[in-house]
């Protein structure tokens, strides 16, 4: 995959994102390069379940750390609650 162009491995994952999300997650699981390339995908939308108001805290502080984990803040376009 590495020998691919970037747009095209871009174009790849849009293509993924928009037709079966769990493929996108495999790609991005295939190598340290694709999870590069698909993170900005991955990391588009957060979604939170709100059941309890401590489930939702521990489920922030989840999703806090893996941003910043990854340094994916910059790649949240949209929060759904």
């Amino acid at each position: 995959l590495v020998k691919f162009p970037l747009e095209i491995l871009l174009h790849i994952c849009e293509l993924l994102s928009h037709a079966h999300e769990p493929s996108l997650r495999c790609f991005a699981l295939a190598s340290k390069y694709c999870y590069s390339i698909a993170s900005c995908l991955l990391f588009r939308t957060i979604t939170f379940n709100i059941t309890t108001p401590s489930k939702l805290q521990t489920h922030v502080r989840e999703c806090t750390r893996l941003l910043q984990r990854d340094g994916a803040f910059h790649h949240v376009r949209r929060l759904v609650l």
